[in-house]
């Protein structure tokens, strides 16, 4: 009597399917960590808005002054100050832009 042997092989192995599979996913994985983080350059952060008076007859919208408070582990850290133009609009140029930072 001979006793005879049956190998099972799942559609998804035939053809080496699942390595390609595993090593396209290492690849990927290893390529992802070679990647340099996208950071911005210290002291590149802007930050810019409009002020609109949208109440009829209300008051211009020029020459206000715009604060700025800057925070530094959640503490505050200073503040700087700005006016706005003609149409309203105010710009915050040269922030910080560490973690650590926020406005």
């Amino acid at each position: 009597m001979t006793a005879s042997v049956v190998t099972v092989v799942p559609v998804w192995v035939k053809g080496g399917v699942l390595i390609k599979r595993i090593i396209l996913l290492i690849i990927i994985f290893i390529l992802s960590l070679s990647t340099p983080a996208l950071a911005a350059k210290p002291g590149s952060g802007i930050i810019e808005g409009q002020i609109v008076n949208g109440t009829e007859g209300g008051s211009s919208v020029t020459d206000l002054d715009i604060t700025l408070k800057t925070y530094l582990n959640n503490t505050e850290a200073g503040s700087t100050a700005t006016k706005t133009d003609a149409g309203g609009r105010f710009v915050f140029d040269g922030l910080l832009t560490e973690p650590d930072y926020s406005y």
